[in-house]
């Protein structure tokens, strides 16, 4: 594998770890202070949340430029809508975005009746959160780019 295309995999699975670590910040917000006492942990798990947001698309149109860096020199093109608007197009984007329409529709239904706490309110609300942006991910060209070089690998391999 080409130095471009170990950049690009790595750029691409530190922006999908970002969006986790951000994701997760917002449950640990409400975790460690369900009371609402403690200000300075919820600016501190606030901060994690932005800073992780802000160094995944960081990380994510780096990669997104070493991709088209590859493309430009191999004289492909990968087709595709972005990942925001394309649906299930790997097995992966397809269980995330499932994930998605599940944690929607338990928290409008436990808003809309009142059912569970809070506590369970916040954790569709991270659920949903993980899922869209790994929707994002794991359905657009990026993706693509990079299960269309494995396959040239294990072509290349097997």
């Amino acid at each position: 594998m080409s130095e471009i295309k170990r950049k690009h995999t790595l750029l691409f699975w530190s922006s999908i770890g970002c969006s986790v670590i951000s994701s997760l910040s917002l449950m640990a917000a409400m975790l460690v202070n369900s009371e609402g006492k403690n200000k300075e942990v919820l600016i501190a798990f606030g901060l994690l949340f932005w800073i992780g947001l802000i160094f995944e698309q960081i990380l994510f149109w780096r990669a997104n430029r070493l991709m088209r860096i590859s493309i430009t020199r191999d004289r492909r093109r990968i087709r595709g809508r972005p990942g925001i608007i394309s649906l299930s197009t790997y097995m992966e984007g397809f269980v995330v975005d499932i994930v998605f329409v599940v944690s929607l529709i338990s928290l409008v239904v436990c808003m809309a009746f009142g059912l569970g706490e809070a506590l369970m309110q916040y954790v569709f609300i991270c659920l949903m959160v993980l899922s869209f942006r790994l929707h994002c991910f794991l359905n657009g060209r990026n993706y693509k780019y990079k299960k269309l070089k494995e396959r040239k690998v294990d072509q290349k391999n097997g």
